[in-house]
């Protein structure tokens, strides 16, 4: 009956190390994607400077083009932050 629930903690089993390489795997999967759409919206915004003017609809496309890319170098920026975390918690191998 003695037994703690401090005594389960921290013992780094297999399903946690599991746990944290499918978190680091989708944390880069995710960043893969970001970084894809970050390329594809600075085309297009390239492609919209190009033009001598903009339509109102391509001023809205502009603007939200704008404000997606920065929503998404902060998400980039998020997970960076959480990637690193997760390393760092990830155990080591020493086989």
């Amino acid at each position: 009956m003695g037994h703690s629930l401090e005594a389960t903690k921290g013992t780094g089993t297999a399903d946690d190390e599991k746990s944290s390489a499918e978190s680091v795997s989708e944390l880069a999967a995710e960043t893969a994607a970001l970084r894809q759409r970050h390329a594809d919206i600075e085309l297009r915004l390239a492609a919209l400077g190009r033009h001598p003017s903009l339509t109102t609809a391509e001023q809205q496309e502009w603007t939200r083009l704008k404000k997606e890319k920065l929503a998404g170098k902060d998400r980039l920026a998020s997970l960076a932050a959480r990637s690193k975390r997760a390393a760092a918690e990830t155990p080591s191998r020493s086989d």
